[in-house]
C-alpha cells in the first residue's frame, strides 16, 4: 500500500505513484484528502491567519489559496 498526499489541488501523485501502484497491484491511500481543510469551504481569502502548521503550508498562501 502507498500512502500519498493526494487531493483535488495536489494531484502530483497521478503522474508516477498511482500508475506504479496500479501496475504492481497495490492500493493507494490518500493522505490529506481535503488539503488540511482548504477544500472544506471553511476558510476565506483575507481571513487566513493561522498560528499552527497551516501558516507554513503553500496551499494557504493568499496567491495560492485564491486558486482553490
Amino acid at each position: 500500500m502507498l500512502q500519498l498526499r493526494y487531493n483535488l489541488v495536489e494531484r502530483w501523485a497521478e503522474k508516477q505513484h498511482i500508475p506504479y501502484a496500479e501496475r504492481h497491484d497495490m492500493s493507494v491511500q490518500a493522505w490529506s484528502p481535503i488539503a488540511k481543510g482548504a477544500l472544506t469551504g471553511k476558510y476565506e481569502l483575507g481571513k487566513l491567519e493561522f498560528q499552527d502548521i497551516r501558516a507554513r503550508e503553500p496551499i494557504f498562501h493568499p496567491e495560492n489559496y485564491s486558486k482553490v
